[in-house]
């Protein structure tokens, strides 16, 4: 089975040694500081104290057990209550103490490292035109930020270990949100409403129902090709189809439709791809069952908590739904103003309302050529997938039908939702690339 390369650097990847210490512990103090100070006056004292402590607990980990410390920072990819979200900070942390320890080796295909390249130079360009001069230097530092970030987890990936620690916290995070919105919107989960966007939706700890249902999606992919296949977790199947019902029954809660039509393609290529590789049938009819149960328990759970309505509601086009696919014409209608677009963040300042389209964004944030490296590298990423895919390779276990899946969902939520800082849509974006290069370069090394 094709695995990313381990060379002598991969399988102590996440083990940064002493040459990082220094880095570390420097960054970490001034962020530590940063947000002590940035919590005091709004929560504080004690909660800025608390969040001291454990930025300095962060610092600890990284040093001395940063794949402890990784596997947390996928448990934090379900907390982006705030922009930066927490698990940005740690992230940064490994981030700098391992670069530090001069080990980072990342594995990203040439062409994706061209179009990564080339989108950051037309966006750095762009700039220039922004209005809010601030704003569009912050956008463009998350921006570069998350593409670094999937760069360097294609290394990370490369470990075993660090694998499937970061996929069992995404797991765990995902069915425990799950559980705790279901509860909270249908059974009065005490403090539920922190969960809630209104009293018909869930959230989860996001700002956003659209981000949370598609924040689940990958997960369920994931977990949907381990009932056919058990390649990861090693769990009785039964177990699978829980956390699969479980995490699908929390993106349908969301009552988000373009996270619906994610979970819906990224859960049909799985079962497709799964019925096409050789013995195959018998997984897929597995990988069905599943899928059919959990939409009989979530008609059954809908029905019963009166919500059929209001699904029948959020299946129909609504009055703001004109408005968007507005703010999405009036994006391309502008795209001719400025060669390389009106800069990084600019569609709040200039439009009446957000594009809700990674595409659209693209087209008027960074004119033509930016949007033709955006759709490139979106493009590219998915060659890469549907390669990784035909060969049946895994990383470490995640299955590659998972990821053709949720890559091909996620390019299908971007129509109509701004994707563009979804941390979990650069982790799929890592694990592809990992995965091809492992098929291109062939199987690990023995160390």
């Amino acid at each position: 089975m094709a695995q990313p390369r381990a060379d002598s650097a991969a399988p102590r990847a996440i083990q940064p040694g002493l040459l990082g210490l220094w880095p570390g512990v420097a960054v970490a103090s001034v962020l530590t500081a940063a947000v002590a100070s940035g919590l005091v006056e709004p929560w504080g004292p004690l909660l800025g104290l608390a969040a001291a402590g454990a930025v300095l607990a962060a610092i600890v980990l990284a040093v001395t057990r940063p794949l402890v410390l990784f596997g947390a920072a996928f448990l934090l990819l379900g907390f982006a209550l705030t922009e930066p979200a927490p698990v940005d900070l740690v992230f940064a942390l490994l981030m700098v103490v391992t670069v530090g320890a001069g080990r980072v080796a990342p594995q990203v295909p040439l062409a994706i490292r061209v179009l990564i390249g080339a989108t950051v130079f037309v966006s750095l360009l762009s700039v220039v035109n922004a209005v809010d001069g601030r704003r569009a230097v912050e956008y463009l530092f998350v921006s570069v930020y998350l593409l670094a970030l999937a760069i360097w987890l294609t290394w990370a990936f490369g470990n075993a270990r660090a694998t499937k620690y970061a996929l069992a916290a995404y797991l765990a995070i995902g069915v425990c949100s799950s559980v705790a919105v279901v509860l909270a919107l249908y059974a009065g989960l005490p403090g539920g409403t922190t969960l809630l966007f209104d009293p018909f939706r869930g959230k989860g700890l996001f700002q956003d129902p659209n981000v949370f249902a598609a924040f689940l999606v990958p997960i369920a992919a994931v977990t949907l090709e381990e009932i056919g296949r058990p390649r990861l977790f090693g769990w009785k199947r039964r177990y699978a189809i829980l956390a699969f019902v479980a995490t699908a029954a929390g993106s349908i809660v969301a009552f988000s439709r373009a996270g619906w039509l994610n979970l819906g393609i990224a859960c049909s290529v799985v079962i497709v791809v799964s019925a096409l590789r050789r013995g195959g049938i018998r997984p897929a009819l597995r990988a069905t069952g599943a899928l059919a149960l959990a939409g009989v328990l979530g008609f059954v759970l809908l029905s019963i908590t009166g919500s059929l309505d209001f699904l029948s509601q959020r299946s129909q086009l609504n009055t703001y739904d004109a408005q968007r696919f507005g703010a999405q014409s009036s994006a391309f209608d502008r795209i001719g103003e400025h060669v390389f677009g009106h800069g990084p963040g600019q569609v709040e300042t200039s439009l009446d309302i957000s594009t809700h389209s990674l595409y659209a964004r693209a087209a008027f944030e960074q004119g033509a050529l930016g949007l033709l490296a955006v759709v490139l590298l979106l493009f590219a990423t998915l060659y890469c997938a549907l390669a990784f895919a035909r060969a049946d390779g895994s990383v470490h276990g995640v299955g590659s039908a998972a990821l053709l899946g949720s890559w091909a969902g996620l390019m299908a939520n971007s129509l109509f939702i701004d994707t563009i800082h979804w941390r979990h849509l650069y982790v799929v974006a890592a694990l592809i690339w990992a995965g091809y290069a492992s098929i291109r370069l062939g199987p690990p090394r023995r160390s």
